[in-house]
């Protein structure tokens, strides 16, 4: 038999078969889906090997698919408030040219290992004791911080210029300011059943839009303004009520209006009508809203958004029957469509059932009374714990629920259903975000004197309690937790200064 003679191989083309990039051959939506399972590490250490790696890891829907199985939904939120990171101050530019959902996982992710790392920015507004003890509600955006008194007015601050003081409003009622949200472009409080919405301009400031009187069903728009803001400065200053302590949690009010303030779209409901008001701010036609309408049995007990969502809890009307019934119901905010309705539970004593929407589980809870867990997607019931009696505050981005008893703090996880911790509060302001408690506490010094101090403590892991606070802050003076978001920490110290703990840090 002949041989078979092999074809000869060259070394160019045995060159060129050892540097072909088997990745090259596959599909880009088969790189994308293999790229969305790897660590942050993993994915930057493959976006250096070469120009084609870079490419295909710095695709803006891998990036949008890991902002959205971490639940952050809001991009663009950051957008301005890139250099008032410290700790990204030489990468501003680079960051600057990446795509949209690259540079918002870059700038959360940031802001989470602040949170855990202890690292922050304290600033603080020098105010009055008379405005201390008007002050009635805070909120605050990335940009700016608002808080309502109890005389009617209206402050901005400006945080990135040293929170210099931008606007003041007053209106010409004197009645307290009920609740305030604020965002990148809107201002809105409620007065009395009215709805006040601002607009922000470029100059910074905030000009007139329009006022909502949801006094009745129908929703009446006010078109003179100057009925019910004045032009110039009020300086009367309401005497301090002792009894009205100060808003931990900005929520909404359990009577009057219940509102929410989502990117351009205000959401509005009474407890006493069936009807739940959504407006689109930024449309020319931001007068027209669009309206779910509810069964005429029901009236609202509280509302909430995630993700696009429209959570809400509805009572039946029918109170005088004991025990009352009560369920939630779930809207898409996309297409105005009935997504579910849970069950109808009943409640032994006649309250109003708080709502708060969390990563994976919607939290019922009836002060005093008990806890209800729902699945965030069908609405069924996963948990019911009669024991944990009042549930004090439930943020957003968090897996845990803190629940306080007496003067006893139970840090809950609904997912093993177990207490991993337990604090002893002696009534002192608390909180949770980024799975990191806040709490605010004081000790004896030699002389007697109290020294508060604030302390944040990881969450995560059990042994991680063990170690100790990752920060502690102490003040002078007794201090009081008023407000906490996801980027900052508001408290009052020294009666004389609203000091701002910020994690842009």
């Amino acid at each position: 038999m002949k041989a078979v003679k092999r074809p000869r191989i060259s070394r160019s083309t045995r060159s060129k078969k050892k540097l072909l990039d088997p990745v090259q051959q596959l599909f880009p939506e088969l790189m994308e889906r293999i790229f969305s399972y790897l660590p942050l590490k993993d994915l930057v250490a493959c976006s250096a090997v070469s120009r084609h790696w870079h490419e295909a890891t710095s695709n803006d829907r891998l990036w949008r698919g890991l902002c959205k199985r971490r639940n952050w939904y809001d991009c663009g939120k950051f957008d301005n408030c890139i250099d008032s990171f410290q700790s990204l101050k030489h990468d501003v530019h680079r960051i600057s040219d990446f795509s949209d959902w690259r540079k918002h996982f870059i700038l959360k992710n940031q802001l989470k290992r602040n949170w855990f790392k202890g690292h922050y920015q304290k600033c603080k507004i020098l105010l009055t004791i008379d405005e201390i003890a008007c002050i009635k509600c805070v909120n605050s955006s990335n940009m700016v911080l608002a808080y309502g008194c109890n005389n009617g007015e209206v402050k901005v601050y400006d945080i990135r210029d040293e929170y210099k003081l931008i606007q003041s409003i007053q209106c010409k009622d004197s009645s307290p300011i009920d609740s305030i949200r604020i965002s990148e472009k809107y201002l809105v409080f409620t007065q009395s059943l009215l709805l006040y919405v601002f607009k922000r301009c470029r100059k910074g400031n905030y000009r007139f839009c329009s006022i909502k009187s949801m006094r009745t069903e129908d929703v009446v728009e006010i078109d003179s303004p100057l009925k019910h803001i004045g032009e110039n400065l009020v300086k009367n200053i309401a005497a301090h009520n002792s009894d009205n302590e100060l808003p931990f949690f900005q929520q909404n009010a359990l009577f009057g209006i219940k509102f929410l303030l989502v990117n351009d779209s205000l959401i509005a409901a009474t407890s006493t009508s069936p009807l739940i008001h959504v407006w689109n701010l930024s449309s020319p036609f931001a007068r027209k809203c669009q309206v779910f309408e509810l069964d005429d049995e029901t009236e609202v007990g509280d509302i909430c958004v995630a993700n696009n969502v429209l959570y809400m809890s509805l009572i039946v009307k029918e109170i005088s029957r004991n025990p009352f019934r009560w369920f939630i119901q779930a809207f898409s905010l996309g297409n105005l469509r009935q997504l579910y309705r849970s069950e109808m539970h009943r409640y032994d004593e006649v309250s109003i059932p708080a709502l708060e929407a969390s990563k994976s589980y919607v939290v019922v809870s009836f002060r005093p009374g008990h806890i209800f867990l729902f699945d965030r997607y069908d609405g069924s019931l996963l948990y019911h714990d009669k024991t944990l009696v009042f549930l004090d505050a439930r943020p957003e981005n968090s897996d845990f629920i803190g629940v306080k008893h007496n003067d006893c703090l139970l840090i809950y996880n609904p997912r093993t259903k177990s207490t991993i911790a337990s604090v002893d509060l002696q009534g002192s302001p608390w909180g949770i975000y980024h799975d990191v408690l806040v709490t605010v506490s004081s000790n004896l010094d030699r002389f007697g004197r109290g020294i508060p101090y604030m302390e944040f403590w990881w969450l995560r892991k059990k042994k991680y309690l063990s170690y100790g606070p990752i920060l502690v802050l102490t003040f002078r003076s007794l201090s009081n937790l008023v407000f906490m978001d996801e980027t900052k920490v508001v408290l009052f110290v020294e009666n004389r200064f609203l000091y701002v703990i910020s994690f842009m840090a």
